[in-house]
């Protein structure tokens, strides 16, 4: 599958409740951040997610791009200064509804 970069203005899916661990919300606090990687993650921007893959596998791009039409999980990586967050939006049930989305630290996982 070829990964092509778009700009992408309006949400591609539910966030449903949105949470944040307490580590993340000290960095967001911290840094100012939370808010614009929230909507990049929302909008389908899945930030530092790699787009490298094995031969024969998807990168983890190409996997939330896939995630869009399938109702898998979501995962999007940010940089902010020194740390990185992840954005997890849950898979989708069987009524196609995603039920949260969890901002975290990577230790937080």
């Amino acid at each position: 599958m070829q990964t092509t970069t778009t700009t992408r203005t309006a949400p591609l899916f539910s966030l449903g409740q949105t949470v944040a661990t307490p580590a993340a919300l000290d960095l967001l606090k911290s840094t100012g951040g939370g808010l614009p990687e929230l909507a990049r993650h929302h909008r389908g921007d899945w930030g530092d997610t790699g787009r490298d893959a094995d031969p024969g596998e998807m990168s983890d791009w190409e996997l939330n791009d896939f995630a869009l039409l399938d109702g898998s999980r979501i995962f999007s990586v940010y940089q902010l200064g020194e740390e990185k967050i992840w954005i997890i939006t849950d898979a989708a049930d069987e009524d196609g509804r995603r039920a949260s989305t969890c901002i975290m630290m990577p230790e937080d996982y």
